[in-house]
């Protein structure tokens, strides 16, 4: 089967490589032809008309072993010009498919950019920007990576605007997310499993922005939770988000 799948190139060289040792046999062998003394010349163009099944008529097999062999030449010729087509048609529907999943991926990764941006940036407004004005992920790695590493230990401290900023950007972005997992299946199986976990996280987050919405009055300013309570939910974010942005592991 592995035969079947070659490179367009290869069935190319082969094909080219099929002329001149088909046209051998005709050399040396001149009385499989309708010409008693071919030239090296003569025995490379019956080769070659016979490849690709022009078939002039002014070289001819007269001989049975001649005709067996100029037919398998010809039906080798069509072969190998299939297979060239077909490895050309794969080739294109992989590059197709591959440009189709580094797009959903960017797609991905700008809804991931505006949460990590939310916790950076603390920016009350924040939930109401377009993903696509969201920082890069490159110029959000750093402080990432930082913000994972000292999350636990507390030695990153996160005011109130930037949890505030955090829970209301996953409240607002949570259907997208859920809506995005058959986008993140497109590019594979292992992407829509860490999108998966990635919503799990923003659910989470946005079920602790409900409750605190929920438990406020009219004359209290609402409470939002603690670090330490969303602690953990945003150090699984950091994490799968590298993963599934192909950024490098992230340790535990």
């Amino acid at each position: 089967m592995k035969l079947l799948h070659l490179p367009a190139w290869a069935y190319g060289v082969t094909y080219l490589v099929s002329i001149p040792l088909f046209a051998m046999t005709y050399y040396l062998n001149p009385s499989m032809l309708n010409t008693s003394e071919p030239t090296i010349i003569d025995s490379l163009y019956c080769s070659a008309v016979t490849i690709t099944t022009l078939g002039f008529g002014d070289y001819l097999p007269v001989t049975e072993a001649g005709k067996i062999i100029v037919g398998l030449q010809a039906v080798f010729g069509i072969c190998l010009i299939g297979l060239f087509l077909n490895s050309v048609s794969e080739l294109k529907a992989k590059l197709v498919r591959k440009m189709e999943a580094a797009e959903n991926l960017k797609i991905l990764q700008m809804h991931i950019c505006l949460l990590l941006e939310a916790l950076e940036s603390g920016n009350p407004f924040i939930w109401d920007k377009h993903v696509k004005h969201a920082k890069p992920i490159e110029e959000l790695v750093d402080y990432s990576k930082k913000l994972h590493s000292d999350l636990l230990s507390q030695s990153t401290k996160l005011g109130p605007l930037q949890i505030k900023a955090l829970l209301e950007t996953s409240d607002q972005l949570y259907d997208t997310m859920v809506a995005l997992i058959p986008v993140a299946s497109n590019i594979s199986g292992a992407s829509a499993f860490k999108l998966v976990s990635i919503v799990s996280n923003i659910k989470n987050l946005r079920g602790q922005y409900l409750k605190a919405i929920e438990n406020t009055t009219e004359t209290e300013s609402i409470a939002w939770p603690k670090q330490s309570d969303i602690a953990q939910q945003i150090q699984e974010f950091i994490t799968t988000s590298f993963q599934l942005c192909g950024l490098p592991e992230l340790p535990n």
